[in-house]
């Protein structure tokens, strides 16, 4: 069971007067790639709950799939080639120019924390 926005579900039952049969071009796109085939078996109508939601509120459509029907026709995943590890992030560099004599930290080492003029020391009194 699956909660979907309505242009994707095969037919209409929220918000209108009674079942509606409609098969859009999304959902035709998604039943030829994955071979499942969506369909109604309880007919709630979501309508009621569309003030529940924060922000932007779709309309939705509670659909079932049947994933053995759709075993046979669909093709095997191929195995990927290889996995590659990703690297530990580096620390980018700084845009300012590098002082004279300074030496090269490795990717694992943190920078030092820059010092600022007029604040070390004890603190100033107002």
């Amino acid at each position: 069971m699956f909660l979907v926005p309505q242009m994707s579900a095969p037919f209409k039952i929220a918000g209108v007067h009674s079942y509606e049969e409609q098969r859009s071009t999304a959902y035709e796109r998604f039943h030829r790639e994955t071979g499942f085939t969506l369909c109604s078996r309880v007919g709630i109508d979501t309508s009621a709950y569309e003030d529940g939601w924060r922000g932007v509120s779709p309309r939705a459509e509670v659909v079932f799939a049947d994933f053995e029907d759709a075993e046979e026709g669909l093709l095997p995943v191929p195995a990927p080639r290889f996995v590659s590890t990703p690297e530990p992030p580096c620390p980018r560099p700084s845009r300012r120019r590098p002082r004279t004599g300074t030496r090269k930290r490795p990717c694992s080492e943190t920078p030092p924390r820059p010092r600022r003029a007029g604040r070390g020391g004890a603190p100033s009194r107002r």
